[in-house]
């Protein structure tokens, strides 16, 4: 029997907010340290445009409830982005179900885990960001000093529902969205980074993942890496940083991403050296830096950067908008396909009932303005009638304190529950000594008199 190639898995994808991987946003565990609600950490750099060292500050600070976010908390947060990248970066306001959220962190979906992931979200809106000089704002084209929120809020809808079934929402802070919506944001390979084990191994390999860019090795400060980019308790001396470092060096390079060297460069001064292992698994790597190469080296095609050479982009997007469209719709197409799309003479059709690209954003667009506009009819009818509601109740007050006023409150009492059909329950909630509840019905029945009356 003829032997055929595997297809090349093709990793599943989120963007990483770049900013986000530079520094920690939670402590190292699965529980807030008690009594501890701020974390900080600082370096210095050379600013590229100036020359000139820059030195950046990173604060987080928790909510006095919920206190600081934990490494459980850091896999929600890029949960997040995962979801918001399904709907193509689009929604500030990210809807998702509780079954799909666990799905996408690949938790088991059980009653824990909901209680896990909505406590995770209380304490990332009551999360405080502060960045001197350490957020880089790729819109302004500058380093910023700003306080900002990563969620803004978030909430279930379908109360009544299992918690697989809950409907939910959570919205971007404004700040963070204005990032995400600059662009500043890189592929992060979620499937390899939600299974590493090591919650120090998440975080090394979102930094190094954005630093390995065209670079095959990176230098850090020991000391420096340890408390201020995976954020280890400053108390450790040389010794328990490395112990505490070797698990997750041992996970990164066991699964091939990268190893690590420790240099010595004076009394108590080392530095460790990070080598990326997947430059000879990829040795189209340089190719990244052209998104449509990328894409291509994404699908299993080896050769991007030469098909880039021969054939025009506008062939080649065809042909890759063709192969996506046709493994959406059930097809088991590999990268051989796509290769002989791009140079076959004719490239192959679109399937029956196909839809462009900028056809489905339009429909979706219309869809989703469609929502949003029936969503803000219910939200101003309801507005409408709660503001009704409450001018009516501010006039019954003020007609109570006018009979009091004129010494007739007790005759127009007497009177409503005679005329209504309050009376029985009144006296009933006399007989028994309930107070409250007689109390109840004498307003009821004084508040449905003055409205048959038409004083409202």
């Amino acid at each position: 029997m003829k032997k055929h190639n595997a297809v090349p898995k093709r990793p599943c994808l989120c963007k990483d907010e770049m900013n986000l991987a530079e520094f920690p946003l939670a402590v190292i565990g699965t529980r807030p340290p008690l009594g501890i609600k701020t974390l900080s950490f600082s370096d210095e750099i050379t600013d590229p445009s100036t020359d000139q060292r820059v030195r950046r500050q990173w604060t987080v600070t928790g909510s006095d409830l919920l206190g600081l976010p934990t490494s459980v908390d850091e896999e929600v947060l890029v949960g997040c982005l995962k979801l918001t990248k399904t709907y193509g970066m689009q929604l500030r306001k990210v809807p998702f179900t509780a079954y799909e959220f666990l799905e996408e962190l690949h938790w088991a979906r059980d009653g824990k885990s909901y209680r896990r992931l909505t406590e995770s979200l209380d304490r990332w809106t009551g999360t405080t960001v502060l960045s001197n000089d350490a957020f880089w704002h790729k819109g302004k084209q500058k380093r910023v000093k700003d306080t900002f929120s990563l969620l803004d809020r978030w909430k279930l809808q379908d109360e009544e529902a299992t918690y697989e079934g809950k409907q939910g929402w959570f919205i971007w802070g404004d700040f963070m969205w204005e990032s995400l919506q600059s662009g500043n944001i890189r592929n992060l390979d979620f499937d390899f980074w939600i299974r590493l084990q090591s919650p120090i191994s998440k975080r090394l390999f979102r930094l190094l993942d954005k630093r390995f860019y065209r670079r095959k090795e990176v230098p850090f400060p020991l000391k420096q890496l340890a408390f201020d980019k995976v954020g280890v308790s400053r108390k450790m001396h040389t010794g328990q940083v490395k112990a505490t470092l070797s698990k997750a060096h041992a996970e990164l390079e066991e699964k091939g991403f990268c190893k690590s060297n420790y240099v010595r460069r004076g009394r108590g001064d080392w530095e460790v050296v990070y080598t990326d292992l997947r430059q000879d698994q990829l040795p189209h790597k340089a190719d990244h830096s052209d998104p449509l190469a990328e894409k291509l080296l994404e699908r299993g095609i080896e050769n991007a950067a030469e098909l880039l050479t021969k054939y025009s982009r506008k062939r080649i997007l065809s042909a890759l908008e063709n192969y996506d469209d046709r493994r959406a719709h059930g097809e088991h197409l590999g990268p051989g396909w796509l290769g002989s799309c791009i140079i076959r003479k004719s490239p192959f059709a679109f399937r029956k009932g196909y839809q462009s690209e900028s056809e489905r954003k339009a429909e979706l667009t219309r869809k989703r303005e469609a929502k949003q506009r029936q969503a803000l009819r219910q939200e101003q009818q309801q507005c409408s009638a709660t503001k009704q509601q409450a001018l009516k109740d501010i006039r019954f007050r003020k007609f109570l304190a006018h009979l009091k006023a004129e010494g007739n409150f007790e005759e127009y009492l007497q009177e409503s529950l005679h005329r209504g059909l309050f009376k029985a329950y009144y006296e009933k909630s006399v007989a028994r000594g309930d107070s409250a509840e007689a109390r109840m019905w004498e307003l009821s029945a004084m508040r449905t008199r003055w409205e048959k009356l038409g004083r409202h």
